[in-house]
């Protein structure tokens, strides 16, 4: 059965066809991580955003702050990302030995 009800061949077996397969396949893998760092990428644009838009210096001082914290939560979701990622490769490593 055809991927596609048209008659048209559409873009299944092109290459523009499987790079968006792939896409497709990197997306479903790695959801949660593409939320967390959209997340943090929403929150960082917000806090520069505001903090242009502010006159005071003392709410420039605490979104200053509130932009280095959220910098810094982001860099330790990655590393702690990363070391589960870790593990869970030196799990499956373990278990297919056995």
């Amino acid at each position: 059965m055809s991927r596609y009800d048209s008659d048209n061949r559409g873009a299944h077996g092109t290459t523009a066809g499987t790079g968006t397969e792939g896409i497709g396949r990197f997306v479903e893998q790695n959801a949660l991580p593409l939320k967390v760092a959209a997340f943090y990428a929403v929150a960082l644009a917000a806090g520069l955003l505001a903090r242009r838009v502010v006159s005071g210096p003392n709410v420039e001082i605490l979104l200053s702050i509130a932009i280095w914290f959220t910098v810094i939560f982001a860099a330790c979701t990655a590393l702690l990302g990363a070391v589960i990622r870790l593990f869970s490769a030196v799990q499956r490593r373990r278990h297919d030995y056995e």
